[in-house]
């Protein structure tokens, strides 16, 4: 399995090459779950601290979700739960990710991850700093709007 495998990896490899995640925001970029609309995709907001990651997320199929885990160098260990945007269902999963740099600098996560019982696989870019905080969309998201300013 996937997952399996990422995991192995990681405990071998326990030396990060990549800087922290703390306050970077990721967009997803292409998923084998679902398809990604690429003018609302869904949104994440990483927080990072003593090996500790977590986070929240929303957008396209996901009204509302939250993760935490763990990193060990440049591979993260991840359990997750969002609220469906269609339907309000709530779903569950596990995640294996790997941060990698991409060709422009900024960095990309490979998410191994399942969902009931399922692999898939999905790739997120981060947004560059100059780039709108809403994945694209011009309008802040739910998350903004909430956050105190």
């Amino acid at each position: 399995m996937l997952v399996e495998r990422a995991r192995a990896a990681a405990i071998l490899d326990t030396v990060s090459s990549a800087p922290s995640l703390d306050d970077r925001r990721f967009v997803m970029e292409s998923s084998t779950a679902s398809a990604v609309d690429p003018a609302a995709p869904s949104r994440f907001l990483y927080h990072e601290r003593e090996g500790v990651v977590w986070g929240d997320y929303d957008g396209d199929t996901v009204s509302l979700g939250r993760f935490i885990g763990t990193r060990d160098g440049d591979m993260l260990d991840i359990r997750f739960v969002h609220i469906g945007a269609s339907d309000g269902t709530v779903t569950t999963g596990t995640s294996v990710s790997t941060i990698e740099p991409s060709d422009d600098g900024r960095l990309r996560l490979v998410e191994r991850f399942v969902i009931d019982g399922a692999e898939h696989v999905s790739v997120c870019v981060e947004q560059s700093p100059s780039g709108p905080v809403s994945g694209g969309r011009g309008a802040p998201s739910r998350r903004d709007r909430l956050r105190p300013a």
